[in-house]
């Protein structure tokens, strides 16, 4: 199969509604702005407190819509919309996947009806679902959240997961939250080779602070990246074994449930790690240039190197 054009489900999904749907805002203007749409990770708060929708679906197999951005409608009866979650798209290729074009499920930023002046809530991407033989090619796989900005929230990235036998694909794949007044949380980026017992997990957010959590459960991956200011929180519901953990690039972590992490663990690049509770094990820590790991639980690493820088 070859996409050389686009396959677009962008603001496909659902309006100003869905599991993860934005807090909408109503009244004078002291509370018009409204939550951003969520889905693969949190929606951004609003400038006003509207609050942001709440992650929801199976990152492993991703099979929902994007949320919906709330909305903002003034006394003086003026709307502006939130944007509209992103859409789902599954292909499953016996062969080869040649993508040198886009698969796309984006969710939306707001817009405004009869004269509306403020800003809504962004849409949260939808999910991307490829099974394939093989994959090829330098083409796009996004399913990115909405901008609520200036004063409400961002909608959250979507889902990805990719499954494959053999890979040479040096494309994009990204599930970026929104910018707002609080941008969206970080999408899950999933993809696992055939031979591979686990697959990868990658979570990043073209350097915009957002926050990402796991539905609660146990978890098992070969490798998980979280870099460009994502925001990873481990809660006491949540058991993640990786194989190995980097937090790079503005990445944080902040744990207070189960962390095994065997292989290595690698901060650095301005990344950061929050151990505040539950358990962390490890095989070979390494904090590197401007990372920075704080510890407000104690905490015993079995070998631990930290650079200058």
């Amino acid at each position: 199969m070859v996409v050389s054009g686009t396959i677009n489900a962008s603001e496909q999904g659902y309006f100003e509604s869905g599991p993860g749907a934005g807090q909408s805002g109503s009244g004078d203007a002291s509370r018009l702005s409204a939550g951003g749409g969520a889905y693969g990770g949190k929606g951004g708060n609003s400038v006003h407190g509207r609050v942001g929708g709440n992650v929801y679906g199976d990152l492993m197999n991703p099979d929902d819509l994007g949320s919906g951005g709330g909305y903002v409608w003034a006394a003086w009866a003026t709307y502006t919309r939130g944007g509209r979650g992103g859409g789902k798209i599954k292909l499953n290729v016996g062969g080869e996947l040649n993508l040198t074009g886009s698969i796309m499920a984006d969710g939306g930023t707001w817009w405004r009806q009869d004269g509306g002046t403020y800003s809504a809530g962004g849409g949260a991407g939808g999910s991307v679902y490829v099974t394939a033989g093989k994959i090829t090619g330098s083409g796009l796989i996004s399913a990115n959240g909405g901008s609520g900005l200036p004063g409400s929230g961002g909608g959250s990235g979507g889902r990805l997961a990719i499954y494959y036998e053999m890979s040479s694909f040096s494309g994009t794949m990204s599930a970026y939250g929104g910018p707002g007044y609080e941008s969206g949380g970080s999408g899950t980026i999933y993809a696992k080779a055939a031979a591979a017992p686990y697959g990868e997990l990658v979570l990043k957010n073209n350097n915009l602070v957002g926050i990402t959590e796991l539905i609660d459960g146990t978890y098992n991956f070969s490798k998980i990246e979280v870099k460009e200011k994502a925001v990873l929180n481990v809660s006491s519901g949540d058991a993640i074994y990786g194989t190995d953990l980097y937090i790079q690039n503005g990445g944080t972590v902040t744990n207070n449930g189960t962390l095994n992490i065997p292989g290595n663990f690698v901060l650095d690049g301005g990344g950061v790690m929050n151990h505040n509770g539950g358990s962390f094990n490890n095989g070979d820590s390494v904090v590197g240039t401007s990372g920075t790991f704080n510890l407000n639980k104690k905490l015993v690493l079995p070998n631990l190197t930290v650079k200058s820088g």
